[in-house]
């Protein structure tokens, strides 16, 4: 065990070989990762953790969409950092994603190392 921090991520992800590779490699890095699957059971994930940093939600999530997702968290935490994860990015999407409150949106796949660079951005971490 190292002196690092340990933070919470909140990954709302369907499977895939992708979500699975990332999560292991946040894992790996001595962060608690929560997963969910779906809106509803995200939007639940987030209510009983309130220590989660930084969240990831796919915009395919199955159940209640990831635009309605955001919208619920917000109406309890403002402040805590979204980024939306799409296999294709179109203004609809940017302006979905800013209007609900999401902090930032990527594209997938997303490299572990910019992703990495993205969290410390929110952590205020070196790790």
């Amino acid at each position: 065990m190292t002196d690092k921090p340990e933070y919470t991520l909140l990954f709302a992800l369907k499977r895939s070989s992708y979500g699975t590779e990332l999560i292991e490699t946040f894992q790996k890095k001595d962060f608690k990762v929560l997963v969910t699957g779906t809106g509803e059971e995200t939007l639940s994930k987030y209510i009983d953790h309130p220590e989660v940093a930084v969240m990831l939600i796919s915009i395919d999530l199955s159940g209640m969409d990831a635009f309605e997702t955001v919208n619920k968290i917000r109406q309890f935490d403002v402040a805590v950092p979204v980024i939306l994860l799409s296999d294709y990015v179109t203004i609809n999407t940017i302006r979905l994603a800013l209007e609900t409150g999401c902090t930032e949106i990527l594209q997938t796949p997303v490299s572990k190392g910019m992703l990495e660079g993205i969290l410390q951005k929110y952590l205020n971490t070196n790790n």
